[in-house]
């Protein structure tokens, strides 16, 4: 976690609205969306940044960053703002309507992958490993619902995938496999 990142959690009042997302770029950026729409940001705030984070129609409800600059802001209401995204991905927002489904949760990882769930239930993705779409498409063929999945934006085969209410987990990363053998042998905490 980026040291600016953790200074600003750390120091964070509980009595404070919740946080409702966090994203981190790999050049160690970070945005944090609150309950209340509030973001707080180590991103320089110009440009069409600026000009999304300004419009003030609908509260943000995320702001997902990707690799080489790529950032893409959710609200409320269903619109989006973005830059510099994979060019999939850019032409499946290029098709879009304002009466398709709402974009529930979006990832963006390396090498132009990316993964998005709408709100009716249904998932794309493109450039994940073969073993995560193996997994995914197995998930929605059992009917699961609520499928999260986070990508690393510096390597493909990182990820981590919760499903449901009660999080069946995923995961392709040694150090979370560690984290969590520590909490379960050892009953080490990282919450």
């Amino acid at each position: 976690m980026p040291e600016s990142l953790n200074i600003k959690l750390s120091s964070r009042s509980k009595a404070l609205p919740k946080i409702s997302s966090i994203s981190i770029s790999e050049l160690a950026a970070w945005a944090i969306v609150y309950e209340d729409g509030v973001v707080t940001t180590s991103l320089a705030i110009d440009g069409t940044f600026k000009d999304a984070l300004s419009d003030t129609h609908s509260d943000i409800k995320s702001i997902t960053l990707g690799p080489a600059g790529a950032w893409i802001i959710l609200r409320a209401d269903g619109t989006f703002a973005h830059e510099r995204l994979p060019s999939g991905l850019e032409s499946l927002f290029n098709m879009r309507t304002r009466y398709d489904p709402k974009i529930e949760a979006i990832s963006l990882g390396a090498f132009g992958s990316w993964f998005i769930r709408f709100d009716d239930g249904e998932c794309l993705w493109e450039g994940l490993p073969k073993s995560l779409e193996k997994f995914l498409i197995k998930m929605i063929r059992k009917g699961h619902q609520g499928i999260l999945v986070s990508l690393s934006i510096i390597s493909p085969s990182n990820y981590f995938v919760a499903i449901g209410s009660d999080a069946e987990v995923a995961f392709n990363n040694i150090n979370f496999r560690k984290a969590l053998t520590l909490e379960e042998t050892e009953g080490v905490n990282y919450a």
